[in-house]
């Protein structure tokens, strides 16, 4: 049975993500705005890219994989490790649409961002439910005092 998540994983892999890229992308719901404008940029990318390479220069996924890597090194999408190791941090490009995004619609909030706002009310009002189970249990034990005495 095919999941909803590879469904977007095979959808990324067309456009032309890394496998890297793919296993973080496909969590995120193809609902999210700044995340179709990535998949249809990365699509007309790849097409273009495909579009104007020679086909006798070698091994054709090498090639794309090192136009990305240069992409990622360009842009400051990695983190250094150390011995002038990196570790490309795809979440980066993600944030990079998801500010642009923002920028066009500043109405627009994450739904993470949504929950942080929330937490602090869900966990006040749990703390109050709290209370009240623990003033009814002091009732209960209070009355079967009174009733055993």
């Amino acid at each position: 049975m095919i999941t909803r998540r590879d469904q977007r994983a095979r959808l990324l892999v067309k456009a032309g993500f890394l496998p890297f890229e793919v296993k973080l992308f496909s969590i995120i719901p193809l609902t999210v705005p700044y995340f179709k404008r990535l998949v249809a940029d990365r699509r007309k990318e790849h097409e273009d890219w495909l579009g104007d390479l020679d086909f006798g220069t070698g091994d054709v996924s090498r090639i794309w994989l090192n136009y990305i890597l240069d992409i990622y090194k360009q842009n400051g999408w990695y983190k250094p490790v150390g011995l002038g190791r990196i570790i490309l941090d795809p979440y980066r490009l993600l944030r990079k649409y998801e500010h642009g995004y923002r920028a066009k619609q500043p109405e627009y909030e994450s739904p993470w961002e949504k929950r942080s706002k929330s937490m602090p009310d869900f966990i006040a009002k749990f703390n109050r439910t709290l209370e009240k189970q623990a003033g009814r249990v002091q009732a209960r034990e209070s009355y079967r005092r009174t009733v055993l005495a």
